[in-house]
């Protein structure tokens, strides 16, 4: 069995952060300061998906200052694609998703993938819940179809 991707074992360490009240809560200040918003987004009680991203992609880069910055999810295909990193959507045919991809859905939410099954990727998420909400309360790992990628 293949070792995980850098990116997963980073966000899989953060499983379990969780708010205390509304976007606020131990562990997730950190992750607003990864990102060009730093942490007037926590002081602003913001919802932080794109933060947690912000930070494991920073952890991951090794603080690469050529790397996505932005709290805002609409910010990150744009840069992924200044970057040259690969971009595709569900319908794409021959290009899916691998662990440690990043992945944008059509609800303004952001990801890390863990896993891809052919029709669902396994994600590891910031600001989600047992809804799977992109307002929510946890870093948590969610399965969601590959449609709304």
């Amino acid at each position: 069995m293949s070792s995980p991707h850098p990116l997963v074992t980073i966000a899989r360490a953060e499983l379990g952060v969780h708010e205390t009240s509304r976007n606020q809560g131990p562990g997730i200040q950190k992750y607003w300061e990864a990102t060009s918003y730093g942490v007037d987004g926590y002081k602003d009680r913001q919802p932080w998906c794109a933060a947690f991203v912000a930070w494991c992609v920073m952890l991951y880069l090794e603080g690469s200052k050529s790397r996505p910055k932005s709290a805002a999810v609409k910010d990150w295909v744009p840069a992924a694609l200044k970057l040259n990193w690969r971009v595709f959507g569900p319908r794409d045919g021959l290009l899916f998703p691998r662990a440690g991809d990043l992945v944008v859905f059509q609800f303004s939410h952001i990801a890390i993938v863990e896993d891809f099954s052919g029709t669902h990727v396994r994600t590891l998420e910031g600001n989600t819940d047992d809804a799977g909400s992109r307002e929510g309360r946890e870093v948590a790992e969610r399965d969601r179809s590959l449609a709304v990628c």
